[in-house]
């Protein structure tokens, strides 16, 4: 079999692309001609030698009314055809394996395009994370540590205070999560996170029971450090005054951890020498993250408003 170039088979995309979607739509070549008002035979060589531009490609798509994630699909599906092709030296054996994969990504892509679908219904208040935010909110936060760690610590509150993307839940969490870390090695760098982490939440933009939430959670981790220290007194008040705000608040989906206050105070206890009562409010940490239904703070199934 001849092949041909690649730049040939590319340019022959679009023209399959539309011949596709002419098919899935039920269009015909003369609706579709007169819907982009380009004379039919003209559209038809357009077609048969792979040059639809830009242009018309656009006022192709916009009279079937074609969203753009179905043009990804299909152009997903062309070029790993057009690799399959290309190929020439896999056996038939892994041909077949490739089939089979092809097969279980096609299914897990609907069973998630589904699921998206069906989480886009919930109304989720402005500045709440939505499902589809979390993932890429904390590998931002991941990304602004890694500018940030380097500098000194002085400096750190100071760019929290004039760079907005730093005002974030997720930037939040990630320094209490260090602030924890730090603590069996560098007392004052974890104190200093979780300074950090309280100025953070106090500036988190949202509703106000998100925002008490998050701030309650960065206090949690404040008096987490004093506890470390050996400041007991001090880091049993200050938890105090972090389950306030954490209980004044809500986070109906646990977006942050529902169980992490739980596990700081257990922590406190413990070094108090009130076992019991460490051990149990390890229990209720274990259930709230085994079944966040459960918890006690929850509004029913809802977001409040």
């Amino acid at each position: 079999m001849v092949r041909q170039p690649r730049s040939e088979v590319r340019s022959r995309f679009r023209s399959l692309l539309v011949r596709m979607l002419m098919v899935w739509y039920d269009v015909t070549q003369k609706q579709l001609s007169s819907a982009v008002k380009v004379g039919q035979s003209k559209l038809s060589q357009h077609l048969s030698r792979g040059e639809v531009k830009d242009a018309l490609f656009a006022r192709i798509l916009e009279a079937m009314r074609c969203r753009p994630v179905v043009v990804l699909i299909l152009s997903a599906c062309l070029e790993t055809l057009e690799a399959l092709v290309r190929a020439a030296d896999l056996t038939e054996d892994e041909l077949l394996a490739i089939e089979r994969t092809a097969q279980n990504a096609a299914r897990r892509t609907r069973e998630d395009l589904i699921e998206i679908a069906r989480l886009s219904r919930r109304r989720v208040p402005a500045g709440y994370p939505g499902p589809l935010d979390r993932a890429p909110l904390r590998r931002r936060a991941e990304e602004l540590w890694a500018r940030l760690k380097d500098r000194p610590r002085a400096f750190w509150p100071e760019a929290v205070a004039a760079l907005r993307e730093y005002q974030s839940w997720s930037f939040c969490e990630k320094v209490c999560e260090l602030s924890v870390r730090e603590a069996s090695r560098s007392l004052k760098r974890a104190a200093a996170l979780a300074r950090l982490a309280v100025k953070v939440a106090e500036m988190v933009q949202g509703p106000a029971w998100w925002c008490d939430r998050v701030r309650g959670y960065a206090l949690a981790h404040q008096a987490n450090v004093l506890r470390v220290g050996g400041h007991l007194k001090e880091a049993d008040a200050l938890l105090e005054n972090a389950k306030r705000f954490w209980e004044a608040g809500d986070d109906p989906d646990g977006v942050l951890d529902p169980g992490r206050l739980l596990d700081l105070e257990a922590a406190l206890r413990r070094d108090q020498r009130r076992f019991d009562e460490a051990l149990a409010l390890l229990d209720r940490a274990w259930g709230f993250r085994a079944n966040p239904a459960t918890h006690s703070d929850a509004k029913a199934a809802t977001i409040p408003t």
